[in-house]
């Protein structure tokens, strides 16, 4: 089923539901196996106001050995966060009343070391530079790709550990296939 939803000046909001298919017998390009050799197993917290992105990235990272806890805003990624800090935290920059920037700065005030990369999808270019001055390791657009995110998660747990005072080697890849390198 299609439901579009649209209210003048808020925007509009389409959501597609589709049938729950059977599991494949072999991993798909879309959802890559991790050699258990390459699994770091970190601790991610998922902050997305769009559901399907937020469970898109959940079993994304699920799906390559980490134990990924999600939250539908700001406040709730918070909560979680000092219930439990995170290695990696994944914001979506644009999120109401708490934006990423916002989440990133309370983040880096209690834990220095993990690494807070924001999501947008408003598609603007992004300086790297004043990204970190505003406590902001990585920014990606909504439309990256998954063997990205999965180097993109592995690269940061591995800093994030690594300035915590316990070191992880990370293997090398080709290419991550989304944003810039931290």
């Amino acid at each position: 089923t299609v439901r579009v939803d649209s209210t003048p000046g808020e925007g509009t909001r389409i959501r597609i539901d589709l049938p729950v298919a059977e599991p494949a017998s072999e991993p798909s390009a879309l959802t890559p196996e991790v050699a258990p050799r390459e699994r770091i197993g970190g601790k991610v917290i998922v902050a997305d106001d769009e559901e399907g992105v937020r469970e898109l990235l959940r079993d994304i990272l699920t799906r390559a050995g980490h134990e990924v806890r999600s939250a539908e805003d700001g406040g709730e990624a918070l909560a979680l966060f000092d219930a439990e800090p995170a290695d990696l935290v994944i914001s979506d920059l644009g999120m109401r009343p708490i934006n990423g920037f916002e989440v990133a700065r309370r983040v880096k005030a209690v834990r220095p070391s993990t690494v807070v990369v924001l999501l947008t999808g408003w598609g603007a270019e992004f300086d790297s530079e004043a990204a970190r001055r505003r406590d902001v390791d990585q920014i990606v657009t909504k439309s990256f790709s998954v063997p990205g995110i999965v180097e993109i998660a592995r690269a940061a747990i591995a800093k994030s550990r690594e300035g915590a005072g316990h070191p992880v080697p990370v293997p090398q890849s080709k290419s991550s296939g989304a944003g810039s390198a931290m």
